[in-house]
């Protein structure tokens, strides 16, 4: 796992510096991002309700809005 982070009731992590995946711990249901295809490391701001992460490939900073409550990921 290159990188892993909670928030609220969900693990987000990488594996192999690709991709996004989350998991609900409370129904155990889970996916991968999409759109997303290169990953150096992740961060999350609870206060902003954000995911940040390192895109290598653009050389840049990217962020993605949580609702974790309608299951609905939108990049920023």
């Amino acid at each position: 796992c290159v990188g892993c982070v909670w928030f609220e009731d969900c693990i987000f992590y990488v594996v192999n510096s690709s991709k996004i995946n989350w998991l609900n711990l409370t129904s155990r249901q889970g996916s991968t991002l999409e759109d997303i295809n290169s990953v150096q490391s992740i961060a999350i701001d609870w206060l902003g309700r954000k995911i940040y992460w390192a895109d290598p490939s653009k050389q840049s900073v990217i962020n993605i809005f949580i609702s974790i409550m309608m299951n609905t990921y939108v990049l920023s």
